[in-house]
């Protein structure tokens, strides 16, 4: 009674776990990239400063690494091009390639339903050399914004939005501080995956069907057939 107990907890917990959203937020403000990872108490550092500094630190230790790995994968590559090149599944692999498609857009489609763009903040002053410049850049900063915009919220959830653009003639160069924030509830990613996954598993398992088919097929043809000697 107590294992049922704690494995009831333990697969309640999981399920609370999953629904907490994952934030991801990107910030663009002088120049300069900030992509962070939020779940929870956690939260994860993905600037481009942050990840060129950890490979940078990395980049000594794992050199010879790589390359016995670039060895033994060049190695598997051409052991799995001869492979390829014998398997006579290939047209049954393009033949399947739609069902791939068709559950991957459902996957697709899940996911993007409840992916929410719960703040889009864009800021800036557009400006250039010259009078000219400055309004056909601020035009086109307008027009992009609004089409990025509007794809988003075809797309994705949009719940708020804020543009603040301004021509600025006594500038010579532009600021923008844009930051956005996508947040996703993991349970929906992990269905999508787990739904992906089956309907791969489910058409490898017809194509292993079909393989073992046609081979069954050519060696039905390549055997001899001895038919009984006729009786006089």
């Amino acid at each position: 009674m107590t294992g049922w107990v704690i494995t009831a907890c333990v697969v309640i917990v999981t399920f609370l776990l999953l629904l907490a959203p994952v934030s991801l937020r990107f910030v663009y403000r002088d120049g300069k990239f900030q992509l962070h990872l939020c779940w929870l108490l956690l939260k994860f550092d993905f600037s481009p400063e942050t990840l060129s500094t950890r490979a940078s630190r990395r980049a000594q230790k794992v050199k010879h690494k790589v390359k016995k790995l670039k060895k033994a994968k060049v190695k598997k590559i051409k052991e799995k091009k001869k492979r390829m090149g014998s398997i006579p599944a290939l047209k049954s692999i393009l033949k399947y390639s739609n069902l791939i498609l068709a559950a991957s857009r459902k996957s697709f489609d899940r996911i993007r339903r409840n992916l929410v763009f719960y703040k889009v903040d864009v800021k800036g002053c557009i400006a250039a050399k010259d009078a000219h410049k400055t309004a056909m850049m601020y035009s086109y900063a307008a027009a992009v914004t609004a089409t990025l915009l509007s794809v988003i919220s075809r797309l994705f959830v949009l719940r708020r939005y804020r543009v603040q653009l301004m021509p600025d003639f006594t500038r010579d160069s532009s600021l923008l501080d844009i930051s956005v924030r996508v947040r996703i509830m993991p349970i929906v990613v992990l269905s999508a995956a787990l739904g992906m996954g089956w309907s791969v598993l489910r058409i490898i398992r017809q194509l292993n069907h079909d393989v073992k088919q046609s081979e069954d097929i050519k060696q039905s043809k390549g055997g001899k057939i001895h038919e009984p000697a006729a009786s006089h």
